[in-house]
């Protein structure tokens, strides 16, 4: 869904304008703060890269994609930008958990396509700690865990960074490599009445509610390793284009808890500020997990509950 007229044949389409100020799920449950929230903090995302908006500040950008001959860090899909948007947007109707967040943003799938390789993965985890990231976005997932990506995860943690990781969107266990046990893996709630009537969001509604009005995404997966919820249903964000679309899933509830997390990593300046080890990524975690809001769902569910 994205703010422009579309055409199917010759049968012209009008799509109503999607209204970045309106109150979807993240704005009701883990709404923006003030513009320097994230200030001190570095942000990587890991993604399809991440278009031109006015609202995105990008402070480096490059493509890990091995081989591929476009090295530019571009988003041609909207789901990198979309993700980016929900961290780090700085617009004055639309607005990111964390705005003042210096922003990473590391493409790691490739133009035709295809899914990022756990090489290209690994490899971009491994530059964005070097780079001095606190928190790296992967809102991505599927296939068997491998040694490139445990170990770069691993090697992360051990250096002070943490990687927040989406559960996945196939109604079943936990995807890889969300089920690290030194990452933040993050499921998907929404809340009911944050979209329009007759709006496909109803569809991932389920039973029982939770507290604020809260649902588990029929769509998240769930599992031991759920460590956080986040808002993943009718997310409103930038788009390529000075746009902004709707999307849903475990891609858009995993920077709503990144987002969140660094607001507070950027209060919390003893830690931010700490050595860059394994004992900095445990507070970290602590940090995040400490004071997340139960909504009453089973904890393989959410976690530790909704950071927000």
């Amino acid at each position: 869904m994205i703010m422009e007229n579309v055409a199917m044949g010759s049968a012209p389409i009008a799509l109503p304008a999607i209204d970045p100020a309106h109150i979807d799920a993240r704005s009701l449950l883990a709404p923006p703060g003030p513009l320097d929230d994230g200030r001190g903090v570095r942000v990587g995302v890991l993604d399809t890269g991440c278009g031109a908006h006015a609202d995105l500040v990008v402070a480096k950008g490059i493509s890990m994609v091995y081989g591929d001959s476009d090295s530019g860090y571009h988003d041609t899909e909207g789901h990198g930008t979309h993700v980016a948007g929900v961290v780090a947007a700085r617009g004055r109707e639309f607005r990111g958990l964390a705005p003042s967040v210096s922003l990473n943003i590391y493409r790691v799938f490739p133009r035709d396509g295809s899914g990022a390789s756990n090489f290209d993965i690994g490899n971009a985890i491994d530059t964005a700690v070097a780079d001095g990231c606190d928190l790296l976005n992967l809102s991505l997932g599927g296939g068997p865990m491998d040694a490139v990506t445990d170990e770069a995860i691993k090697s992360a943690r051990a250096r002070g960074t943490v990687c927040v990781i989406a559960a996945g969107n196939d109604a079943g266990p936990v995807s890889n490599p969300g089920t690290h046990p030194l990452a933040l893996c993050v499921s998907a709630i929404g809340a009911k009445g944050t979209w329009p009537k007759g709006a496909t969001q109803q569809e991932d509604v389920t039973s029982p509610s939770g507290r604020s009005k809260t649902y588990m995404a029929a769509f998240s997966n769930t599992g031991p390793e759920v460590d956080l919820a986040g808002t993943g249903c009718g997310i409103i964000s930038t788009y390529p284009g000075d746009r902004f679309a709707v999307m849903d899933g475990t891609s858009m509830a995993c920077p709503c808890v990144t987002g969140a997390i660094a607001r507070l990593l950027s209060g919390s300046t003893a830690i931010l500020n700490g050595a860059r080890d394994a004992q900095r990524a445990d507070q970290i975690v602590r940090l995040a997990t400490q004071g997340a809001v139960d909504l009453g769902f089973a904890r393989e569910s959410q976690g530790a509950g909704l950071r927000s």
